[in-house]
This record gives structure tokens, C-alpha cells and sequence, in this order.
């Protein structure tokens, strides 16, 4: 994967792109508004 990263976008987009992904996630939680009842999300 790292190697076809490579060849796509070069040494420098690469090395942006993994340092990137050892950032943590920030938690979130999304609700489906077309699923669900107004009065239950508040």
C-alpha cells in the first residue's frame, strides 16, 4: 500500500500521508435525523 502511495503521490505526499494517519480520531457520534424522532434527540 505504501509503495503504491508512493508511486501516486511521491516521497513527500506520502510521508504527509502517514503521518497523517497516526493521528488519533477524534470520538464523535452522529444521529440520523430521518430515523429517529425530534423530541428523542433532545
Amino acid at each position: 500500500m505504501i509503495e503504491r502511495s508512493f508511486q501516486f503521490l511521491g516521497e513527500d505526499q506520502t510521508k504527509q500521508l502517514l503521518e497523517a494517519n497516526k493521528k488519533p480520531l477524534v470520538p464523535s457520534i452522529r444521529v440520523n435525523t430521518l430515523k429517529i424522532e425530534y423530541l428523542l434527540i433532545f
